[in-house]
């Protein structure tokens, strides 16, 4: 429920218009929840980009217009290619240097969500989105309301997010499901059973 809510939350803070292209760099469950939830209403220009080849194959599994690494394709340019309209971005990843990146990578008057949650200090260049009239938005969480609607909508069937999930464990296996997650990032979302 907890990344329905934040797609949901996320999605409610940018200005998205029908046929326009929408970017979303990372591809864990919030980005994963937000790129399925808009192709669900009808958004047929998604592209989804991630640099890990496990949360391609799963961004592979969606149905997205592309799926591109950004290390060897630019977001951006496909965006620019699907549509002449402005494409809004959703960074998913907060890490340092991602802002940076993507206001590097993104097309005039796009809009930027910031939705990753980078804890470290970091850096960009102002310059990037001046030059490009870029609008920088920032989404944090989300409301009471959100969290029950997306509990609304797993119960009624109006959204499975049950594809994210990539395993299910017993209780007495959750440090070893820690250690796990620490040392790779294969797995979408973990349940665990009690």
């Amino acid at each position: 429920t907890e990344p329905v809510a934040v797609a949901l939350h996320a999605i409610g803070r940018a200005s998205i218009k029908p046929g326009q292209p929408i970017i979303v760099i990372g591809c864990g469950p919030v980005g994963w929840t937000i790129a399925a939830l808009l192709a669900a209403r009808g958004q047929h220009r998604i592209i989804v980009a991630d640099t890990n080849a496990a949360r391609i194959a799963w961004a592979q599994r969606l149905p997205v217009a592309a799926v591109v690494d950004p290390t060897t394709e630019s977001a951006g340019a496909v965006a620019q290619r699907m549509s002449r309209q402005a494409p809004v971005i959703f960074e998913v990843v907060g890490s340092p240097g991602v802002l940076d990146q993507v206001l590097l990578d993104a097309p005039h008057h796009s809009q930027v969500v910031m939705v990753g949650a980078c804890l470290e200090p970091d850096t960009f260049r102002p310059m990037l989105a001046l030059g490009r009239e870029l609008t920088l938005t920032f989404a944090l969480g989300y409301s009471t309301d959100e969290f029950a609607t997306a509990l609304q909508m797993s119960a009624g069937r109006e959204f499975d997010p049950s594809p994210m999930v990539s395993a299910t464990i017993p209780l007495e296996a959750t440090p070893t499901a820690f250690d796990r997650l620490q040392a790779t990032s294969d797995e979408m979302k973990v349940l665990v059973s009690i």
